[in-house]
């Protein structure tokens, strides 16, 4: 589903090509949609990633533009710990320039989420779906 003004745009598999895409720079900067897996506990947010457990994009949230934390406005709708969502935003960091952090284990991309969630029923419906774009 893609609200009012957002149109689909590439496949989120295979994961490869859609990085590609991601990393295609865009002036303005791109705002999009992206269906995500978030999986949490009660320390915050463990896993994060675009696609299925066969093909992923691993991401690392930067929810700084909330100003209440993606993983708190979860915990109340996804008691489970783990859910499917669609993010709004823009694919890298909100804001550049600071101290990267190493990072341990497979590489996550930052996505500064401006929104929202917004609940997808299942895996298999985010795993075949599109990113959503701004219609131009």
């Amino acid at each position: 589903m893609n609200p009012a003004g957002f149109v689909a745009g590439p496949r989120i598999t295979p994961t490869a090509e859609l990085l590609a895409w991601l990393q295609t720079p865009a002036q303005p900067r791109r705002r999009i949609r992206l269906p995500v897996v978030v999986e949490f506990d009660e320390l915050g947010i463990r896993d994060c990633f675009v696609g299925d457990d066969d093909d992923r994009l691993a991401i690392r949230i930067d929810d700084t533009a909330l100003g209440i934390s993606l993983v708190d406005r979860l915990r109340g709708d996804h008691p489970g710990g783990r859910c499917v969502v669609w993010l709004e935003g823009y694919w890298g960091a909100l804001v550049s320039g600071g101290p990267e952090l190493p990072e341990q284990g497979e590489k996550r991309w930052p996505f500064a989420v401006l929104g929202q969630p917004e609940a997808i029923a299942d895996l298999a419906q985010a795993a075949t779906a599109f990113v959503a774009v701004p219609v131009d």
